[in-house]
């Protein structure tokens, strides 16, 4: 379009028991961005940081070459992204345009908009029943880069490709309302070497019986299509958006320092991360520890920084997100995406091990703990079984956590605690 000018300047609002409410301003340049918090915000007595760590609530104007990573959050990434090309003929020529188009949808209570007085129009998320089969089949689409295709499709499917676009990830995914909640459906895909959701379904129950916390979860079959459905915990029971930081946001690694042995992409950092933020340090370090084990156990090798994150509790102090994104990786099981212990990156159960004391554990703590998750994945076969993995892929899959059981020296009950007595979510159906 001749003359038009991309947007440099949005406001940021965010949402208090239900009410957006106005809290700061971002402005982009050539040499970065620029972001205050509104005067009206910091005189809000229930006002908070949007990033405690890297945007403290204050006078301040903050500068950066990067966007931050609690503004990012809000925005569409790599599939969502493919998304708002497919369905637009003009896509967003900048960082802000593109957190604009997230309309609200993203993850967290953050919203972005080109006004100071009007938010960008919200949409509802679809009704699975009545979408589901047609989302799929977009999916599809865009998948093939069919984009007359999906121009023809129904309006309504149209606006509910976007409207789950903007939860992060390079997976296809969609957001709908079901059973009174949203969920974030998460497909198969057809160039997938095993069935994935299925994978994922099963790695939810085992985390569920390792102890951890996990969101509602259920699959469903949709056109012959596996389709994970996780309920978003970033909403409440009314259904109000809960604000959410990524670690990738909170450890900025933007700003991190060359030569740092441990460097910002590691567990023991977002351990320390937690001693700043959270609600719960003792609990929500021995949570991540655990998760940690879990993620090396099962083979789930791309633990990178955005699959943990940070729920908003009130004033400054967080809690520990519920585990998501947990799944083999079979392409890939000797490195981990984090570093994990004094071997790096190195995904072995005696590396997870090595740096205990920076979790606040005791050594005899952390190897309960690493019983306590290995007793739960000796018996990976049948939480694939279970959740309808073929017995080639359930095989496969085991394989994995049977490997790193095996390089372990450490000890292992017989047992687990009955799945049925724990599991977060309903059996597929």
């Amino acid at each position: 379009m001749a003359g038009w000018t991309p947007i440099s300047k949005a406001y940021v609002f965010t949402q208090l028991k239900g009410e957006y409410v106005a809290a700061g301003v971002l402005a982009e340049s050539h040499s970065g961005f620029r972001f205050a918090y509104a005067q009206s915000w910091k005189t809000n007595p229930e006002a908070y940081s949007l990033d405690p760590l890297n945007l403290p609530l204050g006078d301040q104007e903050f500068s950066s070459r990067k966007c931050w990573g609690c503004l990012l959050d809000a925005g569409a990434d790599n599939w969502g992204q493919r998304v708002l090309m497919a369905t637009h003929r003009q896509v967003p020529a900048n960082q802000i345009e593109w957190l604009i188009s997230a309309r609200g949808t993203g993850v967290g209570s953050v919203v972005i908009s080109a006004s100071r007085h009007q938010l960008p129009t919200m949409l509802a998320p679809p009704d699975f029943a009545l979408v589901s089969e047609m989302m799929v089949q977009a999916e599809q689409l865009i998948q093939e880069g069919r984009v007359d295709e999906i121009a023809a499709l129904p309006e309504h499917i149209q606006k509910a490709l976007v409207y789950g676009s903007s939860m992060g990830g390079a997976r296809p995914k969609f957001t709908v309302a079901d059973d009174g909640s949203e969920w974030i459906c998460k497909l198969s895909r057809s160039d997938d070497t095993f069935n994935q959701p299925i994978a994922e379904m099963a790695s939810l129950n085992m985390a569920t019986d390792c102890g951890l916390t996990v969101p509602r979860h259920k699959l469903h079959m949709v056109g012959g299509r596996s389709v994970l459905m996780i309920e978003r915990f970033d909403r409440d029971k009314e259904g109000f958006k809960r604000h959410y930081l990524s670690s990738f946001a909170l450890l900025n690694p933007n700003k991190a320092i060359d030569g740092d042995p441990e460097g910002v992409m590691s567990y023991i950092r977002i351990a320390d991360v937690i001693g700043k933020v959270s609600a719960a340090p003792a609990a929500d370090r021995k949570e991540l520890f655990t998760r940690m084990v879990l993620n090396v156990a099962v083979g789930n090798t791309d633990d990178h920084l955005r699959n943990h994150g940070f729920l908003h509790v009130g004033g400054e102090r967080y809690r520990l997100s519920p585990v998501f994104d947990v799944l083999p990786h079979p392409k890939q099981i000797t490195q981990m995406a984090l570093s994990i212990g004094r071997d790096g990156r190195e995904a072995s159960l005696e590396n997870a091990l090595s740096m205990h004391e920076r979790f606040g554990l005791s050594r005899d703590e952390a190897i309960d703990a690493i019983d306590n998750v290995t007793r739960v994945t000796q018996n990976a076969n049948q939480y694939f079984v279970d959740a309808g993995a073929s017995k080639l892929e359930a095989g496969v899959l085991h394989k994995i956590a049977h490997d790193k059981l095996v390089a372990y020296a450490g000890p292992v009950s017989s047992e687990p605690e009955s799945r049925s007595s724990k599991r977060a979510g309903p059996a597929p159906r």
